[in-house]
């Protein structure tokens, strides 16, 4: 500690002489408590927290030194596992078509690995369709030519 000394004067009315001393001693600073350890930086897995202290208690005053150390400490922390979202496989081949003619439906699937830890399920459709074998089915004529010259003719579509 130092300290310092000077004369302060001023005259009053009734022609006395007032002496003031005044001393400035160098205060050296010194750190408040630590704070609390603030949240962890992430919201799962593994991250860091903080916490500081400050150079206040008392700050360096009159050319007193300043605190020494750090201001701040950080620690790691973890937390749950960070949630893993579903995810489509990729599509398996078209099947077959249901109908050889006229029109008909083929469709495929896709599996959804299953999401983890709270993450989300998989968006949209497990099973695409699409229109198969539109053209038209081929007809069969089917003549019978029966007694006394009179003929048969049988038109057969196949559905």
């Amino acid at each position: 500690m130092v300290a310092t000394s000077g004369i302060c004067s001023h005259a009053v009315k009734s022609q006395s002489l007032v002496v003031t001393w005044y001393f400035s001693i160098e205060v050296n600073g010194a750190w408040s408590l630590w704070g609390e350890w603030g949240d962890c930086s992430v919201t799962c897995e593994d991250g860091i927290r903080t916490r500081t202290r400050q150079c206040n208690h008392p700050p360096a005053l009159h050319g007193g030194r300043p605190c020494k150390g750090e201001d701040q400490q950080t620690k790691p922390c973890t937390l749950s596992q960070c949630p893993i979202d579903g995810n489509w496989k990729p599509w398996q081949e078209w099947q077959q078509c249901n109908v050889t003619c006229g029109g008909g439906t083929q469709i495929r699937e896709r599996e959804c690995q299953l999401p983890k830890y709270g993450g989300a399920t998989c968006m949209g459709s497990s099973v695409e369709p699409r229109e198969c074998n539109t053209h038209n089915c081929p007809s069969m004529e089917m003549v019978f030519i029966l007694k006394d010259f009179y003929i048969l003719t049988i038109l057969i579509h196949a559905w």
